[in-house]
């Protein structure tokens, strides 16, 4: 009979946004680890002055919907948002595997950066799955990244993964950010999200949600 899968054959396929739900949740977990490393990030520019950590802090948490804007430029037309959340994650991956590697100021600098883009990239990963699985099940992604890295850090003894170079906090960060660029690339093969009625991306309410989900976790 047409359309009946050959026996021994699985034609079970993933759900749509099943790979938007995972980059999701992965980036929730990194973008969680790094907005607690900005804490003392952020004291050590207060070591120099209270305007400087005033305007890194400033600088840090304005920088998200900037550096989201500017990442949609450059990935080319259509989808621009979506792509700019990918290649945002890509980034974040980087810079985070390479902060056990850095000392002093220029650490301070890539963990500010990082945690801007990371804030970016997840609100529009947020954004792209939703128009995909709906608000429920994105936000239950969100929780679940950072029901994760609370997780770690109870394995950790709260000794976050970033501030560790000995063996555990190496396999934490390469499995990490190994996840999360992974995660990456697979939306490549997501179909696009139906648009609206006037032919545009369907607009998600509630977002600034993520960053108070964030707030509150750290």
């Amino acid at each position: 009979m047409a359309g009946t899968a050959a026996p021994g054959t699985d034609d079970r396929q993933a759900p749509p946004g099943a790979a938007w739900a995972l980059l999701v949740a992965t980036l929730s977990l990194v973008t969680l680890e790094l907005v607690r490393a900005s804490g003392p990030s952020l004291d050590t520019v207060f070591a120099v002055g209270v305007l400087e950590a005033a305007g890194a802090a400033l600088l840090t948490y304005a920088l998200p919907g900037v550096l989201l804007a500017v990442l949609a430029l450059l990935v080319g037309a259509g989808r621009r948002v979506e792509r700019a959340a990918v290649v945002g994650a890509v980034l974040v991956a980087g810079l985070r595997a390479a902060l056990p590697l850095l000392g002093g100021s220029p650490r301070v600098v890539v963990t500010l950066l990082a945690v801007a883009l990371a804030v970016g990239a997840l609100v529009a990963a947020v954004a792209a799955s939703a128009r995909r699985r709906g608000g429920p099940l994105t936000v239950r992604a969100v929780v679940l990244g950072l029901a994760l890295h609370v997780g770690l850090q109870l394995l950790l003894s709260t000794w976050d993964a970033v501030w560790r170079t000995d063996v555990a906090g190496w396999v934490v960060t390469l499995v990490t950010t190994g996840a999360l660029g992974w995660a990456a690339t697979r939306v490549r093969d997501e179909a696009p999200a139906p648009d609206g009625p006037d032919g545009q991306p369907r607009p998600v309410a509630r977002l600034w949600s993520v960053g108070l989900l964030l707030g509150l976790a750290a």
